[in-house]
């Protein structure tokens, strides 16, 4: 009866614990998306928990919503993102509370923006794009271009414009989880136009006084928006579109206009010759000896100043009533006296300006001499040589005897010839008033004359019987 008892006990007990290991509760669910790309949509959590009777499902899905009391199936949206953690607490009909953990990654997007160096320009037009896009984790992998004529997928590409228009340009990127940015577009980003063409007049370009203030029309054109630089030729610029500049100084002024819409889009135009800025008149002077001879050309410099003003010069010339014209002139006065030329300087625009200059003319000089003889049988040979040039004050005077002697600068010299021949004998005077100095000469040839007589005999016979008579021939000659 005791054995019965006990194995009816024994068996009992073996009994719930086969029960109690057969019936061990388990808290399980599966995800149908672990992760992906922001807005993470569609994501359903199915409970999967084993070992009995489930009686209660609360689900925390990591995004704030928590079911109380869910379903076996739930799903939800990821709209931000990062990783978030779901939590299924699972009850069953024997009082098991069991719990499952497990989490969503959620990747976030790229985000796509640029830059470009130069939005606006004439074609050819290069432009460099640089890409600004940003991701919060990962790195940015693929680029995709757009840019209204053509596409890259290069980083940073460059890209030139050869047609007129506005362009809008798009970058879409992909991040290393393979998620895709919104595209980012800026519309008429880039702007192709006409290159500038500078072009400009001027109403009034020219006056006889300083200061002078003028204005300029700016006829430039081209497309976008033009800056502009004058340059006036004086020093001093601006940026305004049709300004006005006074000059305070005579000269004539190149006006210089840049017009630019684009780092590559310039045009420069100058004024020429004929159409520059003429502001006062010319400043005239002369360069000439103020003392000459009669019968001498004379050379007449004109200077003006500014040298670009330099456009006409005439003289007159009192002496003769000559007018003249050129920078330079020669002019032959034929008598001697005090004579005022007047020299008138014009610019281009006829802007004059009056110079005169006081000229004394000499008298030209005559060189001419007598001696008191001119030949001799003998030496030394003496000789007075007697000045008769003209004029005789302000002169100096050069003799030159013909024998290699010294010359002499005295007015009336005395000369002593020591070696028989013939010799030529030149005077030269020279006015040592005038700057160039006049000059004249007086040449005579072979004037001077010494010629020593040389006798010789011949006998004939020279040879025979005495008596001899012999008869004597006298030769006479030039000893020279």
């Amino acid at each position: 009866m005791r054995k019965h008892f006990l194995y009816n006990c024994l068996s009992i007990l073996l009994g719930l614990i086969a029960t109690n290991c057969s019936s061990q509760t388990v808290a399980d669910f599966t995800i149908n998306k672990k992760n992906g790309c922001v807005p993470l949509s569609g994501v359903n959590f199915t409970d999967a928990s084993t070992g009995g009777t489930v009686t209660n499902r609360k689900w925390d899905l990591g995004n704030g919503v928590v079911i109380p009391n869910g379903a076996a199936t739930v799903g939800t949206n990821y709209l931000t993102d990062g990783e978030f953690y779901v939590t299924l607490t699972v009850t069953f009909s024997n009082g098991d509370v069991r719990t499952k953990k497990d989490s969503i990654a959620v990747y976030p997007l790229p985000v796509a923006d640029f830059k470009a160096d130069d939005t606006a320009g004439c074609p050819p037009h290069p432009v460099q794009f640089k890409s600004l896009a940003t991701t919060k984790t990962g790195t940015i992998t693929d680029w995709l271009w757009d840019f209204g004529l053509g596409g890259s997928s290069q980083v940073n590409p460059s890209f030139t414009y050869t047609q007129n228009g506005y362009y809008s340009v798009s970058l879409i990127v992909t991040n290393s989880w393979g998620c895709q940015s919104q595209a980012a577009t800026k519309l008429k980003f880039i702007h192709v136009y006409d290159a500038a063409n500078a072009a400009f007049t001027i109403p009034s370009n020219f006056s006889c006084n300083v200061p002078f203030t003028t204005s300029f029309v700016n006829n430039s054109t081209g497309g976008g928006v033009i800056n502009y630089l004058w340059d006036f030729g004086d020093g001093q610029t601006s940026t305004a579109v049709n300004p006005t500049h006074t000059y305070t100084s005579a000269n004539t002024f190149t006006v210089t206009l840049t017009a630019k819409n684009g780092t590559n889009c310039s045009s420069t135009v100058s004024t020429s010759y004929y159409n520059s800025i003429y502001a006062g008149k010319p400043k005239a002077s002369i360069t000439a000896d103020k003392v000459a001879c009669a019968n001498t050309n004379v050379l007449f410099t004109g200077n003006v100043t500014p040298a670009a003003f330099l456009y006409s010069v005439t003289w007159m010339f009192p002496d003769n009533g000559a007018t003249q014209y050129g920078q330079s002139t020669y002019h032959v006065f034929s008598a001697a006296g005090r004579d005022t030329i007047l020299m008138i300087a014009s610019n281009y625009e006829g802007c004059p300006d009056t110079t005169s200059q006081v000229i004394t003319i000499r008298p030209a000089p005559v060189a001419d001499f007598s001696v008191d003889k001119t030949i001799s049988c003998d030496t030394p040979f003496t000789v007075h040589f007697t000045n008769a040039s003209t004029p005789t004050k302000y002169v100096i005077y050069d003799w030159d005897f013909g024998d290699g002697s010294t010359h002499s600068t005295v007015t009336n010299p005395v000369h002593t010839y020591t070696t028989p021949g013939y010799y030529t004998v030149t005077l030269t005077m020279v006015d040592t008033l005038a700057i160039n100095g006049c000059s004249a000469v007086a040449q005579k040839p072979n004037l001077i004359q010494i010629a020593i007589p040389y006798v010789d005999f011949i006998y004939n016979p020279t040879t025979g019987c005495k008596p001899l008579p012999v008869y004597g021939t006298a030769q006479v000659s030039n000893l020279i």
